[in-house]
């Protein structure tokens, strides 16, 4: 065991070396050049490991798709877009009607405030006349 593995937190080593199995490439790449930085900070020498050289998918490496079939999916993708462009419209208009709405709430809640208050002064000065009139 080399000496530098004592100086490295192994509980942190051990929670960043879990991002590595993500399924998203950038976390999973970020988790590998964290626990490489911990390691050197512990004194733990990394092999220089060089990145594997690109190759290029072949033409023929998809799956056989026909020209027909392309024409479908392409207009399949186009409808889509088209409805989804509908619908982002449409839930843009009931956002709008649900921020008239609430707005129409907050104003006649105010109203409803300023009615009470004023009712309960009325209530107050009639069972003072009442009173008043009762003592004379």
């Amino acid at each position: 065991m080399h000496s530098g593995i004592r100086n490295i937190d192994g509980e942190k080593l051990a929670k960043i070396l879990a991002y590595v199995g993500s399924e998203h490439d950038g976390e999973a790449l970020a988790a590998l050049h964290a626990a490489r930085r911990l390691m050197l900070s512990g004194g733990v020498e990394t092999p220089n490991i060089q990145p594997r050289k690109h190759h290029p998918i072949p033409e023929n490496a998809g799956p056989k798709v026909s020209a027909k079939d392309a024409i479908e999916l392409k207009e399949t993708i186009k409808r889509l877009h088209t409805q989804l462009a509908s619908k982002s419209r449409e839930a843009t208009k009931l956002t709008e009607l649900v921020y008239d709405l609430q707005s129409q709430v907050d104003t006649l809640d105010m109203a409803l405030e300023n009615k009470t208050r004023e009712a309960t002064g009325w209530q107050r000065r009639a069972w003072r006349n009442y009173w008043a009139a009762g003592q004379r």
